[in-house]
């Protein structure tokens, strides 16, 4: 099986990025997780929580 070069490779090789520009992206990047993560605890997980806070449980003994 050959190998294949990454395209990305050649050209980072070709034209490296400022790394100001590098670390933009990074801080996007890492703004967005936090975005989603937020989203997500917000949603689904606070949704789960109060279920779980309001669920009775019943017992055969009652």
């Amino acid at each position: 099986m050959a190998e294949e070069t990454n395209p990305f490779k050649k050209l980072e090789e070709a034209n490296p990025a400022p790394e100001r520009l590098k670390q933009k992206v990074m801080e996007s990047v890492e703004f967005s997780q936090l975005m989603i993560e937020m989203a997500d605890l917000f949603t689904d997980k606070m949704g789960k929580t109060m279920l779980d806070l309001f669920k009775t449980k019943k017992n055969d003994n009652d």
